[in-house]
């Protein structure tokens, strides 16, 4: 929802806090829809990228600590969406995958286009 309304023409960055009061709800919906299912996306090929270079320098120890258990817990539950899903680590790349490794982002997209094509399951890593 949030991307279709910043594509719309009317959209203005400046009041941008005003579209932030349909969130909750969003977010609420996608939770309540999380639930329904244990893999809501079926057997939909699905690669999660994960990065490992932290982008929380100025936070404390403890407080980046607490950010990456997050992170990989968050990481983890994204591969439970599919019943056909495969995590690659970005062993050299922070948020921005597609920036640092692009290699890794392409080849990610390969394979979930062949496995599509194909209907064959995803080779998990070792």
């Amino acid at each position: 929802m949030r991307l279709w309304a910043r594509s719309q023409p009317y959209y203005n960055p400046a009041r941008s806090s005003e579209l932030i009061d349909f969130f909750p709800e969003e977010l609420d919906s996608l939770y309540h829809e999380r639930e329904k299912s244990k893999n809501p996306l079926g057997a939909i090929p699905l690669i999660v990228l994960t990065s490992t270079v932290s982008e929380y320098g100025s936070a404390g120890e403890q407080t980046r600590a607490r950010l990456s258990e997050d992170h990989n817990r968050m990481q983890a539950d994204l591969l439970t969406l599919s019943s056909n899903s495969k995590q690659i680590v970005a062993e050299k790349s922070g948020h921005h995958i597609q920036l640092d490794e692009p290699g890794l982002v392409i080849d990610a997209i390969q394979q979930v286009v062949n496995a599509s094509r194909t209907g064959n399951k995803l080779v998990r890593n070792p």
